[in-house]
């Protein structure tokens, strides 16, 4: 017997009182093999009927598009249509790294998550100007319990639907790494600059003060209780005839490592200068996009 979706856990989790919701139980819906706890009431027994009824069509869907809505790093600072991905429309057995692709328009971008999954999970963005970018669940005392006890039993049947409760349980932030103490320092601490660099030094002069280097980028991007790392290579200059390219790297690292040490410094690092963001957050781009779809 499948188990509410993410979103759900963790909603039911941060509330306590029913409240309307989307999906409307089918009996048809069910598991062939479903059998109600012989420990629950009738009443509960009811809950749970709806509950794996929607599992049983949603579950893998509205998990998916949870993820997406949140955590699609590559476009914390785009609002071009051409970059936003529809996540109705995409694989749900693809794997993480697919979803995202190898290549991004940001210098460096996270997304880290606990127990191999989203719970408690954050992701960030920066850009060539060291601007951070940042989604969070909101802890405990910022949550508008009169607004959360809405979505206690909200089982999302869509991706506008999914997007609804988010503003309620979740944050976008931002930040100027410039005028962040130490938040530089610890960009620049990125792993592979020990041994063979993936920088050689200069393209990250800019951050001190110093002109930027046009045409230079790097990426990284990482998940889980351990880390999934991405990162491409800035062009050497001034060596017109030795080119490098742009080499990519990929960490896959759990519970420990380099990268994964680096992730949650980076983010500790930039925590203090955080403040709620200006910018239209990533689960509203999604959603615009998806209905510009529909109804072209």
């Amino acid at each position: 017997m499948r188990r509410p979706g993410v979103l759900v856990a963790a909603l039911l989790l941060a509330t306590g009182t029913p409240a309307a919701a989307d999906y409307v139980f089918d009996p048809k819906d069910l598991p062939a093999d479903f059998v109600c706890s012989p420990k629950l009431s009738a009443e509960d027994c009811e809950d749970q009927k709806r509950s794996d009824a929607w599992a049983e069509i949603y579950f893998d869907r509205s998990d998916y598009w949870y993820e997406s809505l949140l955590f699609d790093v590559n476009i914390y600072f785009t609002d071009e249509a051409s970059a936003l991905s529809d996540p109705a429309g995409l694989d749900l057995s693809l794997p993480q790294l697919d979803r995202l692709g190898y290549e991004t328009p940001n210098l460096v971008d996270v997304v880290y998550s606990i127990a191999l999954r989203r719970y408690g999970g954050w992701a960030f963005a920066i850009d060539r100007n060291a601007q951070m970018r940042l989604v969070r669940p909101r802890t405990d005392d910022e949550i508008d319990k009169a607004a959360a006890k809405r979505f206690v039993s909200w089982l999302p049947t869509s991706l506008a639907e999914t997007a609804e409760p988010l503003p309620v349980f979740y944050v976008f932030e931002e930040a100027d790494l410039t005028r962040c103490k130490g938040a530089i320092a610890q960009l620049k601490a990125f792993p592979m600059q020990r041994g063979e660099p993936l920088w050689s030094g200069k393209e990250l002069d800019w951050v001190s003060g110093k002109a930027e280097p046009a045409g230079d980028d790097l990426l990284i991007t990482a998940d889980g209780d351990g880390v999934l790392v991405r990162a491409r290579g800035v062009p050497r200059r001034g060596r017109p005839l030795r080119s490098v390219g742009e080499p990519i790297i990929v960490y896959d690292q759990w519970n420990y490592g380099d990268a994964y040490e680096w992730a949650k410094a980076m983010e500790k690092a930039a925590r203090p200068c955080l403040k709620p963001s200006t910018a239209t957050p990533p689960w509203e781009k999604l959603v615009n996009a998806n209905i510009e779809r529909v109804e072209d």
